[in-house]
């Protein structure tokens, strides 16, 4: 006859759909209380759903002789069940000190690995852990203690990824406590779990002891029940992200590089709270990891947004960078370019050769010649023609006045001071103020390249031709610059 907690779990797995008909699952059994438990649950459904259970068990070999027993029981138990056991010994500290990680994190981290290793193995469809209702309340009154948000309080999930599940996390302790004792299930107990040297075995065993004395009695009730409000909430939040993606206010450029652009001005009309969570999100996309950024993090790319400086610069981990441009937010993984410029021809390559100095490129210019740029993935090729090859309407080249240029000619980055006479206009004008003019991002500017003659800047490559070189009635030597892309 079906216990009450059989029936509270059951009822638990229908309302998180945690089991599908005919699932392999892969249950973690540490050999305790709550994993025996678990186990013996699932293999009382097992009929009902149709399930093929394959039991997981990783020796930490943290506690050599007490660990070992715990390995050889959960294999006993499995073979009374007839079930399937995998299990693994580690060194978990050894593996520790060489990855400079905490004992628990590393021991976490191998455990996941193991019966990730696990459910492939068996094209198991879910992973079962056995976190009960204590868990929940410790790991929710521990990130409060952490500082963290929404996404720490809501504790851990029912049904994690649509692979990790946990069917006793509305199960108390004692319910287990009683379910054990009359399913005459024997279980081993962990010795390590009263020690207080780590942080969980102090909030079980002291902090939530005293809160419940002297502040709530039903604190650890109330505080899962805050997780499931938090969880349902911020289930509601994602779904609003995530129609965000769809909105033509972000647009990823490069799938490549996971460049991802945002107009600004549209994301600070969001609520502050989507706002959050929206760059948040798109940091966690670009830098392909599941955690890690942190409030610290996305308050530096608000701040960013919201500075009255239409430009600038951040850099974050797992190598991102976050840029201004105007009204345009962009989030990139960070790319090494090699600022030089080369040659086509061996023959001609010392006339060519690109050298750096103090950080300026520059690359004087035979002609007719061709010269590469390659942090620009660039190539221009120079050479003369006749008024009838002339077609001011091919964007990709320009048409100067020979006869009107002051050799010798350079191609080279700008500098502090430049000027061009734009085309059309009788003055001068700095390039600064072209650049801000046309709102190109000042990080970019010292990658603008130019074409410049003992004079000044006779073209800005692909943008602006200088009125003096310009072509005239007068003009008797054309001199055609044409743009090429390096493959």
């Amino acid at each position: 006859m079906p216990t009450p907690m059989l029936k509270k779990v059951k009822q638990a797995i229908e309302q998180y759909r945690m089991l599908d008909v005919r699932d392999g699952v892969v249950v973690a059994v540490s050999g305790g209380p709550d994993s025996v438990a678990l186990l013996d649950v699932l293999k009382h459904l097992s009929a009902e759903y149709n399930l093929r259970l394959i039991v997981a068990h990783l020796n930490h070999g943290l506690r050599p002789g007490p660990a070992d027993e715990e390995e050889s029981f959960v294999h006993q138990l499995s073979e009374r069940l007839g079930l399937v056991c995998e299990s693994k010994k580690m060194d978990i500290i050894l593996l520790s000190r060489v990855q400079k990680k905490s004992i628990e994190e590393t021991a976490r981290e191998q455990r996941y690995l193991f019966l990730e290793e696990i459910r492939h193995k068996y094209s198991a469809q879910k992973i079962a852990l056995g976190h009960q209702a204590q868990d929940q309340a410790e790991t929710v009154l521990m990130n409060l203690l952490r500082g963290s948000g929404r996404e720490g309080l809501k504790g851990m999930q029912p049904v994690r990824e649509g692979l990790y599940i946990r069917p006793l996390l509305g199960i108390t302790r004692g319910e287990i406590s009683l379910y054990l004792t009359r399913r005459k299930l024997p279980y081993m107990v962990d010795f390590s779990n009263a020690d207080d040297s780590y942080l969980r075995n102090r909030v079980r065993h002291q902090l939530i002891p005293e809160l419940k004395a002297r502040y709530n009695p039903r604190l650890e009730e109330n505080l899962c029940r805050t997780a499931e409000i938090l969880n349902r909430e911020d289930d509601y939040l994602q779904r609003i992200v995530k129609e965000l993606y769809t909105d033509q206010r972000i647009v990823q450029t490069d799938a490549t590089h996971q460049e991802i652009r945002i107009t600004i001005s549209r994301c600070l009309g969001l609520h502050e709270a989507l706002q959050s969570r929206l760059i948040k999100q798109l940091l966690l996309t670009c830098a392909q990891q599941m955690q890690g950024i942190g409030f610290e993090h996305i308050n530096a790319v608000k701040a960013l947004m919201q500075d009255v400086c239409p430009s600038g610069l951040l850099h974050l981990p797992f190598n991102m960078e976050v840029r201004r441009e105007y009204n345009f937010l962009i989030i990139a993984r960070r790319k090494k370019t090699t600022r030089k410029l080369g040659s086509a021809g061996r023959e001609q390559r010392k006339a060519w050769l690109g050298h750096l100095e103090g950080g300026i490129i520059a690359c004087d210019i035979q002609i007719p010649g061709r010269v590469q740029i390659e942090s620009q993935k660039l190539a221009l090729c120079l050479d003369f023609v006749d008024w009838s090859a002339v077609r001011f309407d091919d964007s990709r080249a320009a048409y100067l006045d020979y006869g009107c240029i002051l050799p010798p000619v350079t191609v080279r980055t700008p500098q502090p001071g430049d000027r061009i006479q734009p085309l059309g206009m009788p003055g001068m004008k700095k390039l600064k103020n072209y650049f801000i003019d046309r709102k190109i991002p000042s990080w970019c500017r010292g990658q603008v390249p130019l074409l410049v003659d003992n004079h000044s800047v006779i073209w800005i490559v692909g943008q602006l031709l200088s009125e003096r070189v310009k072509l005239t009635d007068k003009t008797t030597k054309i001199l055609k610059i044409e743009m090429t892309e390096i493959i």
